[in-house]
Protein backbone atom coordinates (compact mmCIF):
# COMPACT_ATOMS: atom_id res chain seq x y z
CA UNK A 1 0.00 0.00 0.00
CA UNK A 2 2.81 2.40 0.86
CA UNK A 3 4.58 1.52 -2.37
CA UNK A 4 1.43 2.39 -4.35
CA UNK A 5 1.15 5.78 -2.59
CA UNK A 6 4.82 6.48 -3.28
CA UNK A 7 4.45 5.63 -6.97
CA UNK A 8 1.28 7.78 -7.20
CA UNK A 9 3.09 10.69 -5.51
CA UNK A 10 6.06 10.43 -7.88
CA UNK A 11 3.67 10.25 -10.85
CA UNK A 12 1.78 13.38 -9.75
CA UNK A 13 5.02 15.29 -9.09
CA UNK A 14 6.25 14.23 -12.53
CA UNK A 15 3.07 15.44 -14.25
CA UNK A 16 3.22 18.77 -12.40
CA UNK A 17 6.89 19.09 -13.35
CA UNK A 18 6.16 18.42 -17.01
CA UNK A 19 3.37 21.01 -17.00
CA UNK A 20 5.69 23.56 -15.34
CA UNK A 21 8.39 22.90 -17.94
CA UNK A 22 5.87 23.34 -20.77
CA UNK A 23 4.57 26.63 -19.32
CA UNK A 24 8.10 27.99 -18.89
CA UNK A 25 9.04 26.82 -22.39
CA UNK A 26 6.06 28.59 -23.94
CA UNK A 27 6.92 31.76 -22.00
CA UNK A 28 10.50 31.60 -23.20
CA UNK A 29 9.35 30.95 -26.77
CA UNK A 30 7.09 34.03 -26.68
CA UNK A 31 9.92 36.21 -25.37
CA UNK A 32 12.41 34.94 -27.96
CA UNK A 33 9.87 35.33 -30.75
CA UNK A 34 9.11 38.89 -29.61
CA UNK A 35 12.82 39.75 -29.52
CA UNK A 36 13.34 38.32 -33.01
CA UNK A 37 10.36 40.25 -34.37
CA UNK A 38 11.63 43.43 -32.74
CA UNK A 39 15.10 42.98 -34.25
CA UNK A 40 13.72 42.24 -37.70
CA UNK A 41 11.37 45.20 -37.56
CA UNK A 42 14.16 47.69 -37.02
CA UNK A 43 12.61 50.90 -35.76
CA UNK A 44 9.04 49.84 -36.51
CA UNK A 45 7.37 50.33 -33.18
CA UNK A 46 4.56 47.94 -32.37
CA UNK A 47 2.29 48.12 -29.41
CA UNK A 48 0.36 45.24 -27.96
CA UNK A 49 -2.94 46.45 -26.60
CA UNK A 50 -5.32 43.94 -25.10
CA UNK A 51 -8.99 44.80 -24.89
CA UNK A 52 -11.27 42.68 -22.73
CA UNK A 53 -14.72 42.12 -24.18
CA UNK A 54 -16.33 41.01 -20.91
CA UNK A 55 -16.54 37.31 -21.79
CA UNK A 56 -13.08 36.48 -20.53
CA UNK A 57 -11.43 36.49 -23.92
CA UNK A 58 -9.72 39.54 -25.33
CA UNK A 59 -8.61 41.17 -28.52
CA UNK A 60 -4.91 41.89 -28.96
CA UNK A 61 -4.07 44.75 -31.32
CA UNK A 62 -0.54 44.44 -32.74
CA UNK A 63 -0.72 47.22 -35.30
CA UNK A 64 1.75 50.08 -35.34
CA UNK A 65 0.49 53.36 -33.84
CA UNK A 66 0.33 54.84 -37.34
CA UNK A 67 -1.90 52.00 -38.53
CA UNK A 68 -4.18 52.08 -35.50
CA UNK A 69 -4.66 55.87 -35.69
CA UNK A 70 -5.40 55.81 -39.42
CA UNK A 71 -8.92 56.84 -40.43
CA UNK A 72 -11.04 54.01 -41.74
CA UNK A 73 -13.85 56.04 -43.32
CA UNK A 74 -13.51 59.16 -45.41
CA UNK A 75 -15.28 62.39 -44.45
CA UNK A 76 -17.77 61.92 -47.30
CA UNK A 77 -18.70 58.39 -46.20
CA UNK A 78 -21.41 57.42 -43.75
CA UNK A 79 -24.88 58.75 -43.20
CA UNK A 80 -26.77 60.77 -40.64
CA UNK A 81 -29.81 59.15 -39.07
CA UNK A 82 -32.40 61.14 -37.12
CA UNK A 83 -33.03 59.88 -33.61
CA UNK A 84 -36.59 58.76 -32.96
CA UNK A 85 -37.65 57.96 -29.41
CA UNK A 86 -39.49 54.62 -29.28
CA UNK A 87 -42.01 55.89 -26.72
CA UNK A 88 -43.01 58.77 -28.99
CA UNK A 89 -43.30 56.38 -31.93
CA UNK A 90 -45.64 54.03 -30.01
CA UNK A 91 -47.87 56.86 -28.75
CA UNK A 92 -48.76 57.98 -32.27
Amino acid sequence: MILFKLIAFIFIVGIVGIIAIIVMGVGLWVRVRSAIDQLRGGNAQRTNRKTDNGRGDGVIDQRTPEQSNQKIFGSDEGEYVDYVDEDDDKAQ
